[in-house]
């Protein structure tokens, strides 16, 4: 073989090398979008609840799942506020296989002092927001590829499903 026909053939194979790169990189941030429209509220709790001083723990369920063909590791790396008081971390890394459902949980804890300012409506309590990152990792053709859902002061209440109180 030339050294033309080499070269064309280099450059062929390397189209196809980036193509399919991008082509996986695109469906798994597609399936990044799906997993995450998966998390679906499934219960909560308060723990740990007392009057003096007040506090409590609310912890709330969610289950996601792979609606996906392929076989995913979904991490996630969030912390929850309320105002700029941290009231949470949420720290998930699940394999999840084709179909498969598992739950995670939010612990909320509130001492007295965020509750002391929840209930006297000071500004900036009355949000509940989340920084962090949701991540979903796949193999597609043996090119392993990751998507990553970023949050930055996000609402929590327009990201996450809400929870019914009232039964």
């Amino acid at each position: 073989m030339n050294y033309k026909k080499k070269l064309v053939l280099l450059v062929l194979c390397m189209i196809i090398g980036v193509t399919g790169y991008y082509y996986t990189q695109i469906k798994i941030s597609i399936n990044c979008e799906e997993v995450f429209n998966t998390i679906k509220d499934k219960d909560w709790r308060v723990e740990e609840y007392t009057f003096f001083p007040p506090s409590m723990t609310i912890v709330l369920v969610y289950s996601i799942s792979n609606p996906t063909n392929i076989p995913l590791e979904i991490e996630m790396d969030i912390d929850f506020y309320a105002g700029d008081y941290q009231i949470s971390n949420l720290y998930e890394n699940k394999q999840l296989a084709l179909g498969d459902e598992t739950t995670f949980e939010i612990e909320l804890v509130y001492n007295s002092t965020i509750l002391q300012k929840i209930y006297a409506n000071e500004e900036g309590y009355d949000s509940f927001t989340m920084d962090g990152w949701f991540k979903v990792k796949g193999n597609i053709f043996f090119i392993s590829v990751e998507s990553t859902k970023n949050f930055e002061n996000e609402d929590v209440l327009s990201i996450l499903p809400t929870f019914d109180v009232v039964s």
